[in-house]
Protein backbone atom coordinates (compact mmCIF):
# COMPACT_ATOMS: atom_id res chain seq x y z
CA UNK A 1 0.00 0.00 0.00
CA UNK A 2 2.89 2.37 0.77
CA UNK A 3 4.58 1.48 -2.51
CA UNK A 4 1.36 2.22 -4.41
CA UNK A 5 1.26 5.77 -3.05
CA UNK A 6 4.73 6.46 -4.49
CA UNK A 7 3.86 5.47 -8.07
CA UNK A 8 2.76 7.78 -10.87
CA UNK A 9 -0.54 6.52 -12.33
CA UNK A 10 -3.25 4.38 -10.80
CA UNK A 11 -2.91 1.71 -13.48
CA UNK A 12 0.76 1.35 -12.51
CA UNK A 13 -0.11 0.54 -8.89
CA UNK A 14 -1.78 -2.84 -9.27
CA UNK A 15 -0.32 -5.90 -7.54
CA UNK A 16 -0.94 -9.60 -7.84
CA UNK A 17 0.11 -12.45 -5.53
CA UNK A 18 1.09 -15.92 -6.67
CA UNK A 19 -2.48 -17.14 -6.15
CA UNK A 20 -3.78 -14.57 -8.65
CA UNK A 21 -5.37 -12.21 -6.16
CA UNK A 22 -5.23 -8.55 -7.24
CA UNK A 23 -4.44 -5.82 -4.70
CA UNK A 24 -5.65 -2.37 -5.71
CA UNK A 25 -5.10 0.47 -3.24
CA UNK A 26 -5.74 3.49 -5.49
CA UNK A 27 -8.56 2.55 -7.85
CA UNK A 28 -6.28 1.42 -10.64
CA UNK A 29 -8.34 -1.58 -11.68
CA UNK A 30 -11.43 0.48 -12.49
CA UNK A 31 -9.26 2.95 -14.39
CA UNK A 32 -7.85 0.10 -16.48
CA UNK A 33 -11.39 -1.09 -17.28
CA UNK A 34 -12.49 2.48 -18.09
CA UNK A 35 -9.25 3.15 -20.03
CA UNK A 36 -8.32 6.16 -17.89
CA UNK A 37 -4.85 7.44 -17.05
CA UNK A 38 -4.91 9.31 -13.72
CA UNK A 39 -2.20 10.46 -11.38
CA UNK A 40 -2.21 8.96 -7.89
CA UNK A 41 -3.23 11.50 -5.28
CA UNK A 42 -2.01 15.02 -6.03
CA UNK A 43 -1.05 15.25 -9.70
CA UNK A 44 1.19 18.24 -9.03
CA UNK A 45 3.04 16.40 -6.28
CA UNK A 46 3.59 13.36 -8.51
CA UNK A 47 4.88 15.59 -11.32
CA UNK A 48 7.26 17.52 -9.09
CA UNK A 49 8.81 14.25 -7.97
CA UNK A 50 9.87 13.68 -11.59
CA UNK A 51 8.94 16.08 -14.39
CA UNK A 52 9.29 13.27 -16.93
CA UNK A 53 5.88 12.17 -15.67
CA UNK A 54 4.39 14.96 -17.79
CA UNK A 55 5.51 13.18 -20.95
CA UNK A 56 4.64 9.77 -19.51
CA UNK A 57 1.12 11.02 -18.77
CA UNK A 58 0.56 11.93 -22.42
CA UNK A 59 2.24 8.77 -23.72
CA UNK A 60 0.16 6.52 -21.49
CA UNK A 61 -2.98 8.29 -22.69
CA UNK A 62 -1.90 7.62 -26.28
CA UNK A 63 -1.47 3.91 -25.49
CA UNK A 64 -4.03 3.01 -22.85
CA UNK A 65 -6.72 5.72 -22.92
CA UNK A 66 -7.52 5.83 -26.65
CA UNK A 67 -6.02 9.29 -26.84
CA UNK A 68 -8.32 10.80 -24.19
CA UNK A 69 -6.56 12.76 -21.44
CA UNK A 70 -7.69 13.34 -17.88
CA UNK A 71 -8.55 17.01 -17.36
CA UNK A 72 -7.02 17.31 -13.91
CA UNK A 73 -3.85 15.66 -15.14
CA UNK A 74 -3.56 18.04 -18.10
CA UNK A 75 -4.06 21.03 -15.83
CA UNK A 76 -1.24 19.88 -13.54
CA UNK A 77 1.04 19.18 -16.49
CA UNK A 78 0.48 22.65 -17.94
CA UNK A 79 1.09 24.29 -14.56
CA UNK A 80 4.41 22.47 -14.21
CA UNK A 81 5.59 22.41 -17.84
CA UNK A 82 8.60 24.63 -17.14
CA UNK A 83 10.01 21.67 -15.21
CA UNK A 84 10.60 19.86 -18.50
CA UNK A 85 13.66 22.08 -19.01
CA UNK A 86 15.30 20.35 -16.05
CA UNK A 87 15.22 16.95 -17.76
CA UNK A 88 18.10 15.51 -19.75
CA UNK A 89 17.75 15.43 -23.53
CA UNK A 90 18.22 11.67 -23.47
CA UNK A 91 15.22 11.09 -21.18
CA UNK A 92 13.02 13.42 -23.23
CA UNK A 93 14.02 11.72 -26.48
CA UNK A 94 13.33 8.26 -25.12
CA UNK A 95 9.86 9.24 -23.94
CA UNK A 96 9.06 11.20 -27.09
CA UNK A 97 10.07 8.34 -29.38
CA UNK A 98 7.86 5.94 -27.41
CA UNK A 99 4.97 8.39 -27.79
CA UNK A 100 5.48 8.57 -31.57
CA UNK A 101 4.85 4.82 -31.80
CA UNK A 102 1.68 4.82 -29.69
CA UNK A 103 -1.68 4.00 -31.34
CA UNK A 104 -3.10 7.49 -30.69
CA UNK A 105 0.15 9.42 -31.10
CA UNK A 106 -1.24 11.99 -33.54
CA UNK A 107 -4.21 12.90 -31.36
CA UNK A 108 -2.04 13.29 -28.27
CA UNK A 109 0.70 15.27 -30.02
CA UNK A 110 -1.97 17.71 -31.21
CA UNK A 111 -3.25 18.08 -27.65
CA UNK A 112 0.30 18.66 -26.41
CA UNK A 113 0.64 21.42 -28.99
CA UNK A 114 -2.71 22.93 -28.03
CA UNK A 115 -1.86 23.20 -24.31
CA UNK A 116 1.70 24.42 -24.82
CA UNK A 117 3.55 21.27 -23.75
CA UNK A 118 5.18 20.49 -27.09
CA UNK A 119 6.82 23.92 -27.13
CA UNK A 120 8.86 22.79 -24.13
CA UNK A 121 9.87 19.54 -25.83
CA UNK A 122 10.75 20.63 -29.39
CA UNK A 123 11.85 24.22 -30.11
CA UNK A 124 10.01 26.01 -32.91
CA UNK A 125 6.74 25.21 -34.63
CA UNK A 126 5.56 21.69 -35.43
CA UNK A 127 3.27 20.52 -38.23
CA UNK A 128 0.97 17.90 -36.79
CA UNK A 129 -0.89 17.64 -40.08
CA UNK A 130 2.11 16.04 -41.78
CA UNK A 131 2.43 13.58 -38.90
CA UNK A 132 -1.24 12.63 -39.31
CA UNK A 133 -0.80 12.08 -43.06
CA UNK A 134 2.34 9.99 -42.51
CA UNK A 135 0.56 7.81 -39.96
CA UNK A 136 -2.41 7.36 -42.31
CA UNK A 137 -0.16 6.36 -45.21
CA UNK A 138 1.80 3.94 -43.02
CA UNK A 139 -1.45 2.34 -41.88
CA UNK A 140 -2.81 2.09 -45.42
CA UNK A 141 0.36 0.28 -46.54
CA UNK A 142 0.69 -1.77 -43.34
CA UNK A 143 4.16 -0.32 -42.72
CA UNK A 144 5.39 -0.21 -39.14
CA UNK A 145 5.89 3.27 -37.68
CA UNK A 146 9.41 4.50 -36.99
CA UNK A 147 10.16 7.38 -34.59
CA UNK A 148 12.65 9.30 -36.76
CA UNK A 149 10.39 9.70 -39.83
CA UNK A 150 7.60 10.80 -37.49
CA UNK A 151 9.93 13.35 -35.91
CA UNK A 152 10.89 14.53 -39.40
CA UNK A 153 7.21 14.84 -40.36
CA UNK A 154 6.60 17.14 -37.39
CA UNK A 155 9.33 19.42 -38.74
CA UNK A 156 8.21 19.11 -42.38
CA UNK A 157 11.61 17.42 -43.03
CA UNK A 158 13.16 20.90 -43.05
CA UNK A 159 16.95 20.64 -42.94
CA UNK A 160 17.52 23.53 -40.52
CA UNK A 161 14.75 22.33 -38.20
CA UNK A 162 16.16 18.80 -38.26
CA UNK A 163 19.62 20.12 -37.40
CA UNK A 164 18.18 22.04 -34.45
CA UNK A 165 16.19 19.08 -33.13
CA UNK A 166 19.10 16.71 -33.63
CA UNK A 167 21.21 18.81 -31.27
CA UNK A 168 18.35 19.56 -28.89
CA UNK A 169 17.54 15.86 -28.39
CA UNK A 170 21.20 14.80 -28.51
CA UNK A 171 20.53 12.08 -31.03
CA UNK A 172 23.04 9.28 -31.44
CA UNK A 173 25.36 9.32 -34.45
CA UNK A 174 23.23 6.70 -36.18
CA UNK A 175 20.00 8.59 -35.48
CA UNK A 176 21.58 11.84 -36.65
CA UNK A 177 22.75 10.31 -39.91
CA UNK A 178 19.25 9.00 -40.56
CA UNK A 179 17.57 12.33 -39.82
CA UNK A 180 20.08 14.22 -41.97
CA UNK A 181 19.56 11.76 -44.83
CA UNK A 182 15.80 12.27 -44.64
CA UNK A 183 16.09 16.06 -44.66
CA UNK A 184 18.65 16.03 -47.50
CA UNK A 185 16.90 13.57 -49.80
CA UNK A 186 13.14 14.01 -49.31
CA UNK A 187 13.10 17.00 -51.72
CA UNK A 188 14.41 14.72 -54.49
CA UNK A 189 11.32 12.50 -54.35
CA UNK A 190 8.05 12.86 -56.23
CA UNK A 191 5.45 10.50 -57.61
CA UNK A 192 6.61 11.34 -61.15
CA UNK A 193 10.19 10.08 -60.87
CA UNK A 194 11.39 7.85 -63.68
CA UNK A 195 12.12 4.30 -62.60
CA UNK A 196 15.77 4.86 -63.52
CA UNK A 197 15.97 7.71 -61.01
CA UNK A 198 14.11 5.62 -58.45
CA UNK A 199 16.66 2.83 -58.82
CA UNK A 200 19.54 5.29 -58.43
CA UNK A 201 18.02 6.66 -55.22
CA UNK A 202 17.30 3.20 -53.85
CA UNK A 203 20.87 2.11 -54.58
CA UNK A 204 22.34 5.23 -52.97
CA UNK A 205 20.13 5.28 -49.86
CA UNK A 206 19.39 1.63 -49.17
CA UNK A 207 15.91 0.19 -48.70
CA UNK A 208 15.18 1.60 -45.23
CA UNK A 209 16.05 5.26 -45.87
CA UNK A 210 14.56 5.10 -49.38
CA UNK A 211 11.24 3.85 -48.01
CA UNK A 212 11.16 6.49 -45.28
CA UNK A 213 11.96 9.23 -47.79
CA UNK A 214 9.10 8.14 -50.02
CA UNK A 215 6.68 8.06 -47.09
CA UNK A 216 7.73 11.54 -45.97
CA UNK A 217 7.66 13.02 -49.47
CA UNK A 218 4.21 11.52 -50.03
CA UNK A 219 3.01 12.99 -46.75
CA UNK A 220 4.37 16.45 -47.54
CA UNK A 221 2.95 16.40 -51.08
CA UNK A 222 -0.61 16.06 -49.83
CA UNK A 223 -1.49 13.54 -52.55
CA UNK A 224 -4.23 10.98 -52.10
CA UNK A 225 -3.35 7.94 -49.98
CA UNK A 226 -4.66 5.69 -52.74
CA UNK A 227 -2.24 7.16 -55.28
CA UNK A 228 -1.04 4.35 -57.54
CA UNK A 229 1.97 6.44 -58.60
CA UNK A 230 3.30 6.81 -55.06
CA UNK A 231 2.64 3.13 -54.41
CA UNK A 232 4.73 2.24 -57.44
CA UNK A 233 7.60 4.38 -56.15
CA UNK A 234 7.54 2.86 -52.68
CA UNK A 235 7.14 -0.69 -53.97
CA UNK A 236 10.33 -0.50 -56.04
CA UNK A 237 12.25 -1.96 -53.11
CA UNK A 238 10.19 -5.15 -53.47
CA UNK A 239 10.30 -5.22 -57.28
CA UNK A 240 14.01 -4.54 -57.76
CA UNK A 241 16.93 -6.28 -56.13
CA UNK A 242 19.63 -3.74 -55.29
CA UNK A 243 22.78 -4.89 -57.17
CA UNK A 244 26.34 -5.11 -55.88
CA UNK A 245 29.04 -3.13 -57.68
CA UNK A 246 31.12 -5.76 -59.52
CA UNK A 247 34.61 -4.30 -59.00
CA UNK A 248 36.76 -4.29 -55.87
CA UNK A 249 39.97 -2.62 -54.80
CA UNK A 250 42.02 -5.66 -55.76
CA UNK A 251 40.91 -5.25 -59.39
CA UNK A 252 42.50 -1.78 -59.42
CA UNK A 253 45.63 -2.80 -57.53
CA UNK A 254 46.06 -5.74 -59.90
CA UNK A 255 46.63 -3.25 -62.72
CA UNK A 256 49.56 -1.66 -60.93
CA UNK A 257 47.87 1.14 -58.99
CA UNK A 258 49.40 1.50 -55.53
CA UNK A 259 47.06 0.80 -52.64
CA UNK A 260 45.77 4.06 -51.20
CA UNK A 261 43.23 6.85 -51.75
CA UNK A 262 43.66 6.73 -55.52
CA UNK A 263 42.17 3.23 -55.62
CA UNK A 264 39.02 4.50 -53.94
CA UNK A 265 38.80 7.47 -56.29
CA UNK A 266 39.03 5.19 -59.34
CA UNK A 267 36.39 2.82 -57.98
CA UNK A 268 34.11 5.74 -57.15
CA UNK A 269 34.42 7.11 -60.67
CA UNK A 270 33.64 3.74 -62.23
CA UNK A 271 30.75 3.12 -59.83
CA UNK A 272 29.20 6.45 -60.81
CA UNK A 273 29.45 5.49 -64.48
CA UNK A 274 27.82 2.13 -63.64
CA UNK A 275 24.97 3.90 -61.83
CA UNK A 276 24.44 6.36 -64.70
CA UNK A 277 24.26 3.37 -67.08
CA UNK A 278 21.35 2.10 -64.96
CA UNK A 279 23.53 -0.70 -63.55
CA UNK A 280 23.71 -2.46 -66.92
CA UNK A 281 27.51 -2.50 -67.30
CA UNK A 282 28.79 -5.97 -66.41
CA UNK A 283 32.17 -6.72 -64.88
CA UNK A 284 33.80 -7.25 -68.28
CA UNK A 285 32.66 -3.84 -69.53
CA UNK A 286 33.78 -2.20 -66.29
CA UNK A 287 37.19 -3.86 -66.49
CA UNK A 288 37.68 -2.42 -69.97
CA UNK A 289 36.89 1.04 -68.61
CA UNK A 290 39.18 0.43 -65.66
CA UNK A 291 42.10 -0.49 -67.90
CA UNK A 292 41.52 2.56 -70.07
CA UNK A 293 41.36 4.77 -66.96
CA UNK A 294 44.56 3.33 -65.47
CA UNK A 295 46.44 3.76 -68.76
CA UNK A 296 45.63 7.48 -68.74
CA UNK A 297 47.06 7.97 -65.24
Amino acid sequence: ALDAQRRDFTLNALYCDEAGKIYDYVGGYQDVIARRVRFIGSAEKRIREDFLRILRFFRFAAVYADGVVDGDGVEACVANREGLSRLSAERIKQELFKLFLAPYACRIVQQMVDVGIMDKVLPGSVTVGYLVRLADIENSLNIAARPLPRLAALGAANASVMASWRKHLKLSNKESRCLIALADHVPAFSCNLSETTQRQLLYELGEEIYTQCVLLAWSLAGDDMGSSQWREVINLAQRWCRPVFPLKGQDVVGLGVAAGPEVGEILSQLEQAWIEADFELDKQALNLRLKSLVQRL
